[in-house]
């Protein structure tokens, strides 16, 4: 008896766990997720500190320092990797691969908290963090740009509206602006003015933190009755901060828009966000691990009819970046030995990708190879050599542009030898030379100059090795054939 023969005898009951399976398996793929790569979760931590106007040297020691301390006690640190810029500093935490990322955020947390007290104390925030995927990216980004609005005012939109709004959307894991500006008044200072009177930056920086102050004021009390002080003296605009006085000088008050030009402008005014040529404010939408990017996105598209109402009119919303156009599973494909690397093929279903272009809805498919991680593999293992920049094997460098004459017997002498040469002919410093001969792949580069002329010799370099070694001017040709055979074997 054979196992068949039970699905013989019986082919209704047969037909009937057929069409169940065949349902089934339509039910369950209706439920697959959808990703763009691997859901991979790396137990890795980014934090990032501010501190305007510091150079990358004291964000390196007053911020990164006292962090980096603190993060290093951290049980299952395998890697800490800081980089300091102007006004910022990023820090990058790996942890061992069975380290829950929950628990080491908590971790981080608790390290950011016990540094407060070595940082400095005129911080305007306190270091943040946030858990890094490095194989997510943005599955939707939104522009906002306007023709009559300047851009401060976009960007207090998208970080007091949008962007919290969408973040409470089930599925959104993170969500950032770019290219947004926040409103600031600018004290630019003439240093003349400023030694004119006496004074200094530090004079400036202390009227200004002093002026501009929300706190209690205290109360006054009575036999019969108590009053609370309240009054608020920060001040919001130019015009407010231009009468400060920074001093007396012979009984006359110095006023701070006598020493100083004070504007209304943006914290940073190189800082830019650019949407189809224009200025604009982007937002960056990254899912949370798991979540599927149809949904997620199918939410977010959902409520920004909603959200563009509760904004200024003059405000035109668009998205520019959205994943919402794969509409089915999505195939990855990666290599057993080197899954590091992530997906290095990947397709899924696009049936509404073709309505873009016409009225007719039509099925389509699509695939993805990504060639440059194979190609790292390849040349990694030495299955893949790169190709040759230059057909010539030599290059004559141009010492004295009065000996050009000798540098193309020389280069001659070489292709009567058919060696491919090349004769540096523009006027330029030897060390220009001898990059230009590594950037183009060349083997040998022949130097001569007055000296070498009077004695009749060249100096021959192996660019490979950087040995060098003078040759007689009649030798050069024997020299060099000997060398590239040298190097064929």
């Amino acid at each position: 008896m054979n196992i068949s023969a039970p699905f013989i005898q019986r082919p209704i009951a047969t037909s009937l766990l057929a069409a169940a399976l065949l349902i089934a398996g339509i039910v369950a793929f209706l439920f697959l997720p959808v990703a763009p790569l691997p859901r991979i979760d790396y137990p890795t931590i980014s934090v990032w500190g501010g501190l305007p106007g510091a150079s990358p040297e004291t964000m390196a020691s007053a911020i990164a320092t006292p962090l980096e301390r603190r993060f290093a006690r951290i049980a299952g640190v395998t890697e800490i990797t800081s980089s300091s810029t102007l006004g910022t500093t990023s820090i990058l935490l790996q942890f061992d691969l069975d380290r829950s990322i929950d628990g080491a955020a908590r971790d981080v947390q608790s390290a950011i908290n016990a540094a407060a007290g070595e940082l400095p104390t005129d911080i305007p925030w306190r270091p943040g963090y946030w858990k890094v995927n490095p194989s997510d990216s943005p599955i939707l980004i939104i522009a906002l740009k306007s023709n009559t609005l300047p851009l401060s005012q976009v960007s207090d939109a998208a970080d007091s509206i949008l962007a919290q709004k969408i973040s409470q959307v089930p599925g959104v894991g993170q969500v950032r602006t770019g290219g947004g500006v926040q409103p600031a008044v600018r004290v630019q200072v003439d240093p003349a003015a400023l030694a004119g009177m006496g004074l200094g930056m530090a004079d400036i920086r202390k009227t200004l933190e002093q002026a501009t102050i929300n706190q209690p004021k205290g109360a006054l009390s009575g036999a019969n009755q108590a009053h609370s002080l309240a009054a608020n003296d920060q001040l919001f605009g130019a015009k407010q901060f231009g009468p400060l006085v920074v001093a007396y000088r012979n009984g006359a008050a110095v006023r701070l828009q006598e020493i100083a030009r004070v504007t209304d402008d943006v914290e940073d005014n190189r800082l830019a966000g650019w949407a189809n040529g224009e200025p604009a404010v982007l937002i960056f939408i990254r899912r949370q691990p798991g979540a599927n990017i149809i949904d997620v996105i199918a939410r977010v598209r959902a409520i920004l009819p909603r959200l563009t109402e509760s904004i200024s009119p003059a405000i035109d919303l668009s998205v520019v970046r959205g994943l919402d156009y794969y509409t089915g599973t999505i195939y990855e494909t990666t290599l057993t030995a080197h899954s590091d690397i992530g997906s290095i093929c990947s397709g899924g279903r696009y049936d509404d990708l073709a309505s873009y272009f016409t009225n007719t809805r039509l099925p389509g498919v699509g695939i993805s190879i990504g060639l440059s991680r194979l190609f790292a593999r390849l040349k990694e293992a030495n299955l893949l050599r790169p190709i040759a920049r230059t057909p010539a094997e030599v290059l004559v460098t141009t010492l004295d542009p009065d000996s050009l004459e000798r540098y193309l017997r020389i280069a001659a002498s070489l292709r009567a030898q058919d060696i491919n040469t090349e004769v540096y002919l523009e006027r330029a410093k030897i060390a220009k030379q001898f990059e230009y001969a590594n950037k183009k792949g060349f083997r040998i580069a022949i130097t001569a100059g007055p000296d070498e002329f009077t004695r009749g010799t060249v100096k021959i370099k192996d660019l490979a090795t950087q040995v060098e070694s003078d040759v007689q001017l009649d030798q050069v040709a024997a020299h060099v054939k000997h060398m590239l055979n040298s190097k064929a074997h």
